[in-house]
């Protein structure tokens, strides 16, 4: 029975491991030797085909969050959770593929922080790169705490101690290697997930007594509809009923939309891409193969029919639990292998997104006259510095869903209108970047507070509550003061890494552009 089964091949899936992993590690030596420059180690020298650059956005996108959150999130709520994750993080992807993609790529830039830099000034791009390295350890601490469950369900070892053995591991070959090691081990890490996927999910659905009988007698632990997406009349969403729940519905829906916008990891891979056309069709296909993912949250749901008794730890790793249960051993360790990499590629990510962020645009913030090799020495001295981080989050907090949700408010509410603004409000200036992020982030806190305190919200809910008006006030903020003060701070134009002005021409994903 599901979460009674013991895995009785530890010492096997031990060795595998090691053997895995250093395969990760060789890859980041072999690819440290390719590294020049900040370029290089940064963007790939901006020199990824279609497949490796789809390859490194969608393992990338499927993390801890999807693999281990939405099955966990599905066990008790059913596809209500699939809104969060991968519905809101799917569609932000075609939605970045269509509006942003182009332009920034055009732009040349190297850090998502480079944008606001170049059309705010140092002021708001500091803000940037603070928000969006916030969002990204704290994200990757929920990544890694995913990445350690796995590693102790399949070895046997202390969740501790599998924890602290993740982040090292991770840590060690994105230093080597950067985004040439990222993007290598990605690839070779979303192969390992889709098999692992398209072997699990007809398993699962066999198990239950196949599709028909599974739609027919589908249960989850909170919802009395799980195969509904939609608010329902009596339970409506995540058991917030009238208007509250088609507030929630929609904070689902936009919270990885608008909180992905100015993150660093997505950025660090489209602008890896070796041109503008290659960038959006890498970002738009990783998004509608993103939709597939469903799949993990229909086996969430399937846990609850085979076992509606697990304890709250043991939902955390239910996907892991159904593998090991009623997968043959080797299939089984062939699975772990494809969960853990999609996990270790979305920790590679965040760690050098965040050490980007700060090594190269920080950086050059607080130095004017730093260099790229100033850049390329920052970055990497950074990344064993935000592995600490990541770990230390990790280790407190241990919980993967809620605290990745809980990092996309952070940048949701700060920088996201700011970001959209640079690029398609050309009378946005300083003051009203600056006014928009204060507003926004003072807001969510005050609103976070009423709303714990005034309907006696979970923390995690509350904060998820307060971000929407705090993006309105961050939105008026921003318009109202950019309009106010045009005449004493006129707005500066779109510009390129290098200070040049940036064609508003073709800026939408399917224009056609000679490159």
């Amino acid at each position: 029975m599901l979460g009674e089964a013991n895995f009785g091949f530890q010492g096997w899936a031990l060795g595998i491991f090691i053997g895995y992993i250093v395969v990760m590690l060789l890859i980041g030596y072999l690819a440290s030797r390719r590294i020049k420059d900040s370029a290089d180690y940064i963007v790939a020298g901006r020199r990824l085909n279609l497949l490796l650059s789809v390859g490194t956005i969608l393992a990338t996108w499927v993390c801890g969050g999807v693999m281990m959150g939405s099955g966990e999130e599905a066990y008790g709520y059913g596809l209500q959770a699939f809104v969060f994750d991968p519905l809101g993080a799917g569609m932000f992807l075609i939605l970045a593929g269509i509006f942003l993609v182009r332009v920034m790529r055009r732009g040349r830039f190297m850090t998502s922080a480079d944008l606001p830099l170049k059309r705010f000034g140092r002021h708001t791009g500091a803000l940037s790169c603070i928000a969006v390295m916030l969002n990204e350890v704290f994200w990757i601490g929920a990544t890694i705490t995913a990445f350690g469950a796995i590693l102790s369900t399949f070895t046997g070892l202390p969740l501790t101690w599998a924890i602290i053995i993740s982040s090292v591991i991770t840590g060690v070959y994105t230093l080597l290697g950067g985004m040439w090691a990222v993007t290598l081990t990605d690839f070779i890490q979303m192969i390992l997930l889709v098999l692992t996927v398209v072997i699990a999910f007809p398993i699962i659905m066999k198990v239950v007594g196949g599709w028909e009988e599974f739609v027919a007698t589908a249960k989850s632990a909170y919802n009395p509809h799980p195969l509904k997406i939609l608010p329902t009349k009596d339970y409506g969403f995540y058991g917030y009923t009238g208007a509250l729940a088609w507030f929630y519905f929609f904070i689902a829906f936009f919270t990885w939309i608008g909180g992905n916008v100015p993150l660093q990891d997505f950025w660090q891979r489209t602008l890896s891409a070796k041109n503008e056309k290659t960038a959006v069709r890498a970002a738009v296909i990783a998004g509608l193969i993103y939709f597939a993912f469903i799949m993990v949250s229909l086996m969430g749901i399937a846990a609850y029919k085979l076992n509606p008794n697990l304890s709250d730890e043991q939902v955390q790793g239910v996907i892991p639990m159904l593998i090991i249960t009623y997968m043959h051993p080797a299939l089984a360790i062939v699975a772990s292998l494809g969960i853990v990499g999609a996990i270790m590629s979305s920790a590679d990510s965040g760690i050098l997104a965040a050490a980007s962020l700060m090594g190269k645009t920080f950086n050059e913030i607080v130095n004017p006259q730093s260099t790229p090799e100033s850049h390329l020495k920052w970055t990497r001295i950074l990344v064993p510095v935000m592995v600490v981080v990541v770990l230390l989050i990790a280790l407190v907090f241990q919980e993967v869903f809620r605290v990745s949700v809980f990092a996309a408010v952070i940048t949701l509410v700060s920088v996201f209108p700011m970001f959209v603004g640079a690029l398609y409000f050309k009378k946005a200036n300083t003051p009203g970047a600056l006014a928009g992020i204060y507003g926004g982030v003072g807001s969510w806190l005050l609103f976070t507070v009423w709303f714990g305190a005034g309907l006696d919200l979970p923390f995690w809910d509350a904060s998820e509550f307060a971000s929407i008006p705090a993006i309105i006030v961050n939105i008026l903020a921003l318009i109202i003061v950019s309009l106010a003060t045009q005449k004493k701070h006129p707005a500066k134009p779109l510009v390129d890494i290098d200070g040049n002005p940036l064609s508003a021409k073709h800026w939408f994903g399917f224009s056609r552009v000679k490159e």
